[in-house]
């Protein structure tokens, strides 16, 4: 990027006002002080002596190699342009996969809140729901990280890296996978192979196994949390939902049932294959239990906050034309704020690409 299409930023720390600015960008352009003078509606001694004070201002609030005059002044801005666009650079994060716990650069959605009350306080199984990239899984993390910290134990699947459809041939393969790796996440003996019962079926056995081996060895509640249901073959994955379904209504319906400890949290992208949109609503199915958001794109306000944390002083008029051709997906903003800011691209040279 031109210097001069970066001045605002890379003079922000001096807090000059819009004339001052305009000194300097005429004095970078090669411009005589009767020249700004006459653009400024001033006389050129009254430029002069602002130049002056600019130059003064500049090698008081920071140490330059070679003191700031009107000779060298593009040399050393220049130069504070590199350094500025080489510390914006480490603050950078990958922006591929999950935005981490500590980053400054996660936008908090605002049904967040209300989605941690309902989870962490009134107990209720929670749904995230929404399109490819809008922060699904960022949002899990966090409730996931909030709910560990007030001592709950928390068990993570993720379908796209866990499973292996080829490994497993039917329902029963599928559960006895899942609950071996709950109690491997939980640090407890697989003993899978002893509670199932050949005479009994998937559904049974698997919550056999929750309800009488698992469970009763923590004494904490038991967070599930499931991200990429849709990626479970679509030949069981109506029976697995059905599963949730009867643990979630045993937990609510049978005051000594150990499923009074199981919280769930559920995470797909889209229509789930196998599963219509009819019978998504039906009583075995857990997509008509708990509190339930669906995240869309980033808001107008959402996304100039998250190109300010960039670094990028765009106004209002280039974050809607931004918007106009990037869209709202916040995936895709933020890897395309990643690219502008570490190449020290301008908006227009970025839509050049």
């Amino acid at each position: 990027m031109k210097l001069e299409a970066q001045l605002n930023e890379i003079l922000e720390n001096y807090a000059f006002n819009a004339n001052q600015i305009a000194i300097i960008r005429g004095i970078l352009r090669g411009k005589k002080y009767e020249e700004i003078g006459e653009q400024l509606k001033s006389n050129k001694d009254s430029i002069k002596t602002q130049a002056s004070k600019i130059f003064k201002r500049m090698n008081e609030v920071e140490r330059f190699i070679h003191p700031i005059n009107k000779r060298n002044l593009r040399q050393n801005l220049e130069q504070k342009q590199i350094i500025f666009v080489q510390k914006r650079r480490e603050r950078l994060e990958n922006p591929v996969g999950e935005v981490p716990l500590d980053s400054k650069f996660y936008v908090e959605r605002f049904q967040e809140k209300w989605l941690e009350e309902k989870f962490l306080l009134e107990k209720e199984p929670i749904r995230i729901e929404g399109e490819r990239g809008e922060g699904k899984s960022s949002l899990a993390m966090r409730i996931r990280d909030k709910a560990s910290k007030s001592g709950l134990m928390v068990v993570s699947f993720n379908f796209r890296f866990d499973l292996n459809n080829e490994k497993i041939k039917n329902f029963d393969d599928f559960l006895k996978w899942f609950c071996s790796a709950i109690s491997s996440r939980l640090g407890i003996p697989n003993c899978v192979e002893e509670y199932w019962d050949s005479e009994l079926g998937g559904q049974d056995n698997s919550g056999i196994y929750l309800e009488d081996y698992l469970l009763p060895q923590i004494k904490k509640d038991l967070v599930l949390s499931l991200d990429r249901l849709e990626l479970i073959d679509s030949k069981y994955v109506e029976n697995f939902l059905v599963c949730l379904r009867a643990w979630h209504s045993k937990g609510r319906t049978e005051r000594n049932s150990l499923f009074t400890k199981l919280r769930l949290i559920l995470i797909y992208t889209g229509e789930i294959p196998g599963i219509s949109p009819a019978q998504s609503g039906v009583n075995n199915s857990p997509f008509n239990l708990g509190a339930v958001v669906t995240l869309k794109g980033l808001t107008l306000d959402e996304v100039n906050d998250l190109a300010q944390r960039h670094q990028l002083n765009w106004n209002e008029l280039e974050v809607k034309r931004f918007v106009a051709e990037i869209g709202a997906n916040p995936a895709l903003i933020r890897e395309a704020f990643y690219q502008i800011a570490n190449e020290n691209l301008s908006l227009d040279e970025f839509l050049k690409y």
